[in-house]
């Protein structure tokens, strides 16, 4: 075997391996498998030069709503008792009472030796 390399080849089989290398490239772009709305938001993605990099909440707090109405406060006219209000709170007192009634009498009890014992 001849260990010549002819001049002409090298060039050649430098080309076909750019046209190789080339190939897998022009072929992934003809055979896109993606579906036709997925293609669009890949090339909208590729187009888009500014990308927000704030949080969600940090977008949000940035943008201006236009047409919410005002919160306004439940007005009571005065008249009257809400006894609903007072049921709430009367059980919630009662149930802060017999939590704290409870608390000491088990730690009494359990600190509380018997008479004669020392």
């Amino acid at each position: 075997m001849s260990s010549k390399v002819n001049r002409r080849s090298v060039p050649a089989a430098v080309l076909a391996a750019l046209a190789l290398a080339v190939l897998p490239v022009t072929q992934a772009t003809a055979f896109d498998l993606r579906s036709p709305d997925a293609r669009d938001a890949a090339i909208t993605a590729e187009k888009a030069d500014k990308v927000d990099l704030r949080s969600p909440d940090a977008r949000d707090a940035g943008r201006v709503v236009v047409g919410r109405p005002p919160l306004t406060a439940s007005h009571h006219d005065g008249h009257g008792i809400n006894w609903g209000t007072i049921g709430i709170g009367g059980g919630g007192a009662l149930a802060l009472a017999l939590a704290a009634l409870g608390a000491a009498v088990a730690v009494r009890s359990r600190y509380h030796r018997p008479l004669g014992t020392n």
